[in-house]
Order: C-alpha cells, then structure tokens, then sequence
C-alpha cells in the first residue's frame, strides 16, 4: 500500500510541474549531439531554424505571445536577440555560462543565457510566468 501511495504522489508531483522535458539535437562540425533541456508548458507551435552559418535554433510560441528557444550558435561570441552590450551587462551564472535580463517598453520581460555555444532565452514574457521561463532558461547554464 505504501508502495502504491508513493507511486501516485510521485506521479502527481511530475503532472503538476510547469515544464516539459525534451531534447534538443544540434550538429557540430558534422556531429550530432542531443541535450536535454526543460521547456515551460504550454507552447502552441514548435519551430526548427537553421541558417547559412550553422545557427540552430528550436523555437517554441506560446499563444500570449511570449516565445522560447534554445540554440547552439556557430560563433561562441553572437547572440539570439539583438541586445545592445553597452546597456546590457551579463549576470556571471555559477557554471561559468553568463546571463542577460531586461523588459522591454511593454514591461515584457526577455533573457538570453550564454554556455560556450549553447543558448536558452525568452522574449515576451509577462511578469507572472518569468519565474518559470527564468528557470528553464537557467538549466541549459548547469548543463556541462
């Protein structure tokens, strides 16, 4: 019986929490790699990018508006959003990746989280679900 009991809260506890686990898969120099990577729940449309310079992004919109990616870039030193670095100064995350935050004139909240070639960020997100995507976005800076 406790048994059972333990199997059910464990289940509730998973079906009650704010992100989906997928994979992403990227290529590199001609080699696949796979990682995994937490996504908030309730994106309506998953997109695939990939341009002429080898960026890849997986891009996930959600009907609000607000939009999540995470991406490996060819260049260790580009970013996804269009961010102005004078204005904008990273926050050092303890792994070492780097983390940029701001809201827009909406009072729109958008981050960009830098580890090596790898990015995850947000853009369009309201003040009430910042938590989720700030921590979804932050688990691709403790991946090694």
């Amino acid at each position: 019986m406790k048994n059972a009991l333990l199997i059910f809260l464990c289940t509730m506890l998973l079906a009650c929490s704010p992100f989906r686990r997928t994979t992403f898969t990227y290529t590199n120099a001609g080699e696949n790699f796979s990682l995994p990577v937490i996504v908030p729940k309730g994106f309506s449309k998953q997109t695939n990018y990939r341009d002429s310079l080898g960026n890849q992004i997986h891009g996930f919109d959600y009907k609000d508006g607000a939009f999540y990616y995470v991406a490996f870039v060819a260049d260790s030193n580009s970013f996804i959003q269009a961010l102005d670095t004078s204005v904008h100064f990273p926050q050092m995350l303890s792994s070492g990746g780097k983390a940029y935050k701001s809201a827009d004139s909406a009072f729109k909240f958008w981050r960009e989280v830098h580890n090596k070639n790898l990015r995850a960020g947000y853009r369009y997100v309201y003040g009430d679900k910042e938590f989720v995507f700030d921590s979804a976005s932050t688990h691709l800076g403790l991946i090694e």
